[in-house]
């Protein structure tokens, strides 16, 4: 074994500032409480951050919000957390985040990347004027610098990149996908400090109702979607939120041509087209797209494909299982209607 590594770690373990002075510095997980208990994340982020601060002989704290409940700061200890601080505050105030941050001295900071909380932590980042990545599935440690080493899908998540968050920043905060990470193992015998802390909440904040913490954890994927409903230049004048709706109403997701793009409708990492993503769904709603040959072959192994447009020469339909021709910002709502209509049978 490389006998630089054995004495870098050794360095790191016997740092005071790398193991975390209990309370104070290490690594800090900030989590939520739901109206059932814990998030379903809580305890694969704090088993991440045990992982992580097993590597450096540092200590693991969780700031728990929503909620002041002991037995949940004991899930949380379970779970491999050294310490639990509850705030009955759901979003705090960011100039208190950031001062309690401060004070503690928080080396690396992790958030689940829910959409409040990617948002909450990105501002946060904004307020302490420190780097903040989200999107990512996997932490290390650089055990030469320090730092954390981030790993990030790239290229719509066909491979991964590690990027090093900056040697000596503190704190170094992080929005992490749970999903892929393993579950925790539960030690019930762990014990740790538990104490409550006054955090005032931010206000306004739009993004505070219960039902927000639970949202998908995952982003979603293109190339796995059974449903996908896209948008052509078509769409430009028929207003883009109506192809939302029917994406919404379908459960499916939205993508658009190149012509959508064009426009500014959607970003690239949407745009269905060979020299954007080739992709499989069930069904495949093309709304004001004109199929050029591009488009169209990005889509010929669609298990059923739905085309609207009002040229009824549009190459999409010799491509189409089912054509409408017609006025999109006419059929689209129909088509939702018609979906809703039967979903209330």
């Amino acid at each position: 074994m490389d006998n630089s590594y054995l004495e870098s770690l050794e360095a790191l373990m016997t740092t005071d500032e790398a193991a975390g002075g209990g309370e104070n510095g290490g690594i800090w997980v900030v989590t939520q409480a739901t109206a059932d208990g814990l998030t379903t994340w809580s305890g694969k982020l704090v088993a991440a951050a045990r992982m992580l601060a097993d590597q450096l002989g540092a200590y693991v704290q969780v700031l728990l919000l929503g909620s002041e409940d002991e037995t949940l700061a004991n899930a949380l200890l379970a779970a491999g957390a050294d310490g639990v601080h509850m705030t009955t505050t759901i979003i705090p105030a960011f100039t208190a985040m950031a001062d309690f941050v401060t004070a503690r001295e928080v080396e690396v900071l992790l958030f689940a990347d829910t959409p409040v909380l990617r948002q909450y932590a990105a501002a946060l980042a904004g307020e302490l004027d420190k780097p903040f990545l989200s999107g990512c599935t996997g932490l290390e440690i650089d055990v030469e610098t320090s730092g954390l080493l981030v790993q990030r899908p790239v290229m719509d998540n066909r491979i991964n990149e590690m990027v090093a968050m900056g040697e000596g920043v503190k704190p170094q905060i992080v929005a992490l996908f749970p999903e892929p990470l393993p579950e925790p193992f539960d030690d019930p015998y762990r014990t740790g400090d538990v104490e409550t802390v006054d955090l005032p909440a931010e206000t306004p904040w739009p993004w505070v109702a219960g039902e927000s913490v639970e949202e998908p954890l995952q982003p979603p994927r293109l190339q796995d979607a059974r449903i996908v409903v896209a948008g052509g230049r078509g769409m430009a004048a028929a207003g883009w939120p109506l192809l939302e709706s029917l994406a919404s109403a379908l459960g499916g997701v939205v993508a658009g041509s190149r012509g959508a793009v064009d426009e500014g409708l959607i970003g690239e990492e949407r745009m269905v087209d060979l020299m954007g993503q080739r992709i499989v769904p069930d069904l495949y709603i093309a709304c004001g797209i004109s199929g050029q040959m591009q488009h169209n072959a990005a889509i010929e192994n669609a298990r059923m494909v739905v085309a609207i447009n009002h040229n009824p020469k549009a190459p999409i339909f010799k491509v189409a299982d089912v054509g409408l021709v017609g006025d999109v910002a006419e059929i689209i709502p129909a088509l939702i209607n018609a979906i809703r209509d039967q979903k209330a049978l």
